[in-house]
């Protein structure tokens, strides 16, 4: 039997043809009959990979949402590092002003 040559897409077989029909379609010149089964099998995959592609979709947005909070908190580290950093070098400015003023005391006590 010949089939008549169909161009057609997965959501095409998925939404015109009813389980009931034969659907032929050509491949590379080679024409295959799809039956109730095929068509079955096919819907099925469909909505696998439907499924599949929304849970990929899912996880990208869950990564990119870690992804963002990552960054809001290196940057709230990085502003905590900056403000310890200054007060690091405000206390060992006070640290050196006490030691030379100690040891100005100690070198004038010894004067002559």
């Amino acid at each position: 039997m010949l089939c008549p040559t169909y161009t057609f897409s997965i959501s095409n077989i998925y939404s015109k043809w009813s389980s009931t029909e034969t659907v032929c379609h050509k491949i590379g010149g080679i024409v295959t009959k799809l039956g109730m089964g095929d068509l079955e099998r096919v819907r099925a995959e469909v909505v696998r990979l439907e499924a599949a592609l929304q849970e990929a979709i899912a996880d990208k947005h869950k990564a990119a949402e870690v992804g963002l909070s990552i960054l809001q908190e290196k940057e709230a580290l990085e502003l905590r590092l900056a403000q310890l950093q200054t007060q690091y070098d405000a206390a060992k400015v006070e640290v050196d002003q006490a030691n030379q003023t100690r040891y100005g005391r100690l070198t004038n006590a010894h004067l002559p």
